[in-house]
């Protein structure tokens, strides 16, 4: 049992773009261009088992950080949201978790600037109590540690009791 070699290529034009290599055996893998680049996959070239294992992983956390990134450049999110978005686009969960770590390395996420960020929008544009914005908080996967930290601070900045009088004002 060896690993396939490399039977024919080609290039998807679409965004974002993608490789599609047709192995030997007749099975077809999406590559990553940088993939595809940084290995000098081609027609013919020969490859090693471990080194097929090597490239599949790393193609799999390239596809996977490819696609959070196409969710961040909409809006921020937080740590478990991206897991569940991207997992639900079939990549797995070992490449979700590299690409997060990388991620959170290269400070692209941070749960703790996400969770300040989120509050404060919402108390600026939907004031709430402390618990309705605890429970938001909770459903995109932000651990109550850090959501009461938070909170704590934004509250104290921002009473509720004022916030309820804004809200009556617009009302009234």
């Amino acid at each position: 049992d060896r690993p396939p070699a490399p039977g024919a290529g080609q290039y998807r034009r679409r965004r974002p773009e993608k490789f599609i290599i047709i192995w030997d055996t007749g099975e077809e893998t999406i590559f990553a261009p940088e993939t595809v680049l940084k290995h000098a996959l081609s027609v013919g070239r020969k490859i090693d088992e471990s080194e097929f294992d090597s490239i599949v992983q790393e193609n799999a956390v390239c596809l996977a950080k490819e696609q959070m990134l196409r969710y961040l450049a909409m809006r921020p999110h937080s740590r478990q949201e991206l897991f569940l978005k991207t997992s639900r686009r079939d990549h797995p969960a070992e490449a979700i978790e590299a690409g997060l770590k990388d991620f959170e390395r290269a400070g692209l996420i941070d749960d703790n600037v996400f969770t300040r960020q989120y509050a404060l929008n919402e108390i600026n544009f939907r004031p709430c109590g402390r618990r309705k914005l605890q429970e938001k908080l909770y459903q995109r996967g932000i651990a109550e540690d850090i959501s009461r930290h938070v909170l704590d601070d934004l509250y104290t900045q921002h009473p509720e009791k004022d916030l309820i009088k804004g809200v009556a004002e617009i009302f009234i």
